[in-house]
């Protein structure tokens, strides 16, 4: 059964490492940003649970909401492992694919309205959230990109520094926790989030197979020859 598993090329290098995640976050950032003004059909509020229901809005939770940008650069930067990276580049892909085509063909949308941020909050913090609701539509809710991606990030460094990985997951949990305390998303949409990145995660670390692209196999060759004499 091993023709029905594809096979992919470790394609990042020290050389396009950085490159490759900028030119990344641009794509994902036109695919959301299109989907989340754009869908398809009239989002649809979802029914409130009691995880709604019971946790509050406590907005100064937007700082660990907004600190998904700082765990994603933080992770890759750190991230030794080259073909581990190349899994995860993978990996993220897909998760942006899954969550984009369900944000256009059922496109679900949070009622903010009900959850004002006020005045009282200090300058800083108002600020950011005030961002936060103008750059950023309530739609795109299920399920939680937000979530997908810094729980995928953390799953990083099962592979590679594994000690490290209590840490990531850890901060990817209270950036998931804050989804809902920020209230911009449901409970739903936090554990579809994870469903996507674990689906993600087995499909492009475990099942997908990996080839080194060839001219770092023939670098590799002449690294050997020039080893062996």
């Amino acid at each position: 059964m091993n023709w029905l598993r594809p096979t992919l090329p470790e394609f990042l290098t020290e050389r396009n490492k950085i490159p490759a995640a900028i030119v990344w976050v641009l794509v994902a950032a036109i695919m959301y940003g299109i989907t989340n003004r754009y869908p398809l059909h009239a989002p649809q509020m979802l029914p409130m649970s009691w995880v709604d229901e019971v946790v509050p809005f406590m907005p100064h939770t937007v700082w660990i909401y907004w600190s998904n940008y700082l765990i994603f650069a933080v992770a890759y930067l750190t991230a030794k492992d080259l073909g581990n990276l190349s899994r995860y580049f993978y990996a993220s892909i897909a998760m942006q694919i899954i969550t984009c085509v369900f944000f256009l063909l059922w496109p679900t949308t949070f009622p903010r309205s009900l959850f004002p941020i006020g005045t009282e909050l200090d300058a800083p913090t108002l600020w950011i959230f005030n961002a936060l609701r103008h750059q950023d539509t309530p739609n795109n809710c299920f399920p939680s990109q937000h979530v997908a991606s810094v729980v995928l990030t953390s799953f990083i460094f099962l592979h590679e520094q594994i000690e490290k990985f209590p840490f990531f997951f850890a901060w990817a949990l209270l950036i998931s926790i804050s989804t809902v305390t920020t209230k911009q998303h449901y409970a739903a949409d936090v554990w579809s989030g994870f469903l996507v990145a674990f689906i993600s995660y087995l499909v492009f670390f475990h099942w997908v197979r990996y080839r080194p692209m060839r001219g770092l196999e023939i670098q590799g060759a002449r690294i050997g020859q020039v080893a062996s004499n």
